[in-house]
Formats: structure tokens, sequence, C-alpha cells
């Protein structure tokens, strides 16, 4: 029973195959307008978005740049005004090799 009935709906929908196929042309085309016109204002949005972070970025790397200047100078004054605070840095970074051998050197 079950097969006879799912005959005759297999043969119905074939036969209805040139009708449906303009609705369903029809139906594809009506889908396609509404997505179409939903995109583009979003698609616009984008853009602007694209635009404004592209200047962001633009801006931000200005602004590191300066910030780096800016600090190498402050550091060279430091150093014209005070020129040991140049060498207690260096002396800090030869001392620390001196103690550790110094160490090693008394435990011996």
């Amino acid at each position: 029973m079950r097969q006879r009935i799912k005959s005759v709906l297999r043969r119905l929908w074939r036969l209805a195959s040139p009708l449906r196929r303009p609705i369903v042309r029809k139906f594809d085309a009506y889908l396609v307008e509404r997505l179409q016109r939903q995109i583009k204002p979003l698609a616009q949005v984008v853009a602007e978005q694209l635009v404004q972070l592209r200047e962001l970025n633009l801006c931000a790397e200005n602004t590191i740049r300066e910030l780096i200047r800016l600090q190498m100078q402050l550091e060279a004054g430091q150093l014209a005004a005070d020129p040991s605070a140049g060498q207690t840095q260096q002396d800090w970074t030869v001392i620390a090799p001196e103690a550790a051998s110094g160490n090693s050197s008394q435990a011996a």
C-alpha cells in the first residue's frame, strides 16, 4: 500500500515539474533581491568601519613613534643633566656578573 502511494506521488511530482520550475525561479529571484537589499547597507557600514580603522591604526602608529622619540629625548636629557645616571645603569650590568663569579670563588 505504501509503495503504491509513493509511486503515485512521484508521478504527480514529475508531472508538476513544468509548473513548479517558474514558481521556484520567481521565489528564488524574490529571495535573492530581498537579501541583496539587506546586504548592501551592511556592506556600506563595513566599508566605512574599515576606513575608520585604517585612520585609527595610522594615528596609533604616529603616536607610538612620537612616544619613542620623546622617550629617547628624555633619556638623552637625563644623561646630559646627570652623567652618573648612565654610569650607574652600566655599573649594574657589569657588577651583576662579577658578584656572581665572586660568590662562587668564595664558596670554593
